[in-house]
């Protein structure tokens, strides 16, 4: 059974090297054709480096949270409440993490965000009561606070304006395969050291995230000119953060977040509930991260040669139909499925989020509209665990994702309806 393990592990950790190959290819015709600045293209390579460092700590993290939390007695509610204790969090540090990168810059922030991991990760491996894992979540919603805002920031700031979507789908698919592998490796140290001493690979991981911010992250000079000026332009004839694509892009994010929290909070119990060992567990995860590094790849690319509208819409129904598979699946074959299905639209969403707010706001306001899309996600956050984990403890385990569904087809009309196709 080992062996099979391993050889398992090996295929996956192949494929997981290829999507890495691929990214670079992407950074590489990127450069060719022009799209990155010459001054500019190895900034992204080292955000991407550090984005993979920081969110493979905590891809071993967050399959594992919620099963230590069991092993401690945790209800589905409790397991909710960590969920909404980290969104929680998330919410209130978002927006105003987000402009403090505007005003001191975005590495500095983003440096803060890991320093506060590996704080979580050393309080993760001694805690002891299910009071101390909400604690430490919340923790870790600060970290999340500070890193996304200030990430997405920095990562526009270093495209021009008609590759922004294609520079997101490179960071983010970064964030991707680190999750992944940090997934699919949680399951296996997991089986192997138990609960505690896993966490110390998630303080590993965000300590060398730290030093690769400090050492290699770099902030451009954001010109007045050309892009940044259209940008400006085009925020004054179009209200900028107040724009209803802002408000939209805000919304999907929300949307997003309920159906992503709800997957990695309770998908990890909901599996061992139809019988699945922590290994498989750990491999469904990982195939969740594949799924969105598939997203990450194309989508953004895709809307910056076609509309933002003509890419959301299909990947919001993606999410929508995946959900209600995993609200249906009584095998292990059909949640491969759901979660491959789900993962492909959730994907697609950030990047191309990301980018059409960065159609209508100018580098100078980024991290704050960046923190104000970040809020919208903590929002949903806190919602999916919390409103999931009362649906499974009162209802049925298969609940929380049909209430995703709901959520991501409402979405989905208000975006066919509201959102106007780009000039």
């Amino acid at each position: 059974m080992t062996g099979q393990r391993i050889r398992a592990e090996i295929a996956i950790i192949h494929q997981l090297i290829m999507y890495g190959c691929i990214a670079v290819l992407e950074g590489r015709q990127m450069d060719r054709r022009g799209l990155l600045t010459d001054k500019n293209d190895r900034i992204l390579i080292a955000i991407c480096l550090f984005v993979f460092m920081f969110s493979l700590g905590c891809g071993i993290a967050s399959p594992i949270i919620p099963l230590y939390a069991g092993s401690l007695g945790a209800s589905y509610i409790q397991i909710g409440m960590i969920g909404t204790a980290y969104g929680l969090v998330y919410a209130i540090g978002s927006l105003p993490l987000g402009r403090l990168s505007d005003r001191l810059g975005r590495k500095i922030i983003m440096v803060l965000g890991t320093v506060l991991c590996a704080l979580a990760a050393a309080a993760y491996s001694i805690a002891t009561t299910v009071n101390h894992i909400v604690l430490i979540r919340a923790l870790d919603g600060l970290a999340w606070a500070a890193f996304w805002p200030s990430m997405e920031a920095l990562t526009t700031d270093v495209s021009r304006a008609s590759a922004v979507g294609r520079a997101m789908g490179f960071s983010t698919a970064s964030y991707g395969a680190g999750f992944a592998l940090g997934s699919l490796l949680a399951g296996t140290l997991t089986s192997i050291f138990g609960y505690r001493y896993a966490f110390l690979f998630y303080l590993a991981s965000s300590i060398l995230a730290t030093v690769v911010g400090l050492m290699m992250v770099r902030e451009p000079r954001i010109k007045t000119t050309t892009d940044q000026s259209a940008f400006s332009n085009t925020a004054s004839r179009s209200s900028g953060l107040r724009h209803r694509a802002n408000l939209l892009a805000d919304l999907i994010s929300m949307v997003f977040c309920v159906v992503l929290m709800t997957a990695l909070t309770l998908l990890p119990v909901y599996a061992k509930g139809l019988g699945i060992g922590v290994f498989n567990i750990g491999v469904l995860m990982m195939l969740l991260w594949l799924g969105r590094i598939t997203g990450f790849l194309s989508a953004g690319r895709i809307s910056d040669k076609m509309d933002r509208k003509l890419v959301l819409t299909p990947s919001l129904v993606s999410v929508a139909v995946g959900s209600l598979l995993l609200a249906v699946s009584e095998t292990w074959w059909m949640l491969v499925l759901a979660v491959i299905v789900t993962g492909i639209g959730l994907g697609a969403l950030l990047p191309v989020s990301v980018a059409l707010i960065s159609d209508y706001v100018p580098s100078s306001q980024r991290g704050l509209a960046m923190g104000m899309f970040e809020t919208a996600s903590a929002v949903g956050m806190m919602i999916g665990p919390a409103v999931g984990g009362v649906l499974a403890e009162q209802f049925d385990p298969s609940y929380p994702y049909l209430f995703c569904s709901v959520a991501t087809v409402f979405c989905t009309l208000a975006v066919g309806i509201f959102l106007k196709k780009r000039r």
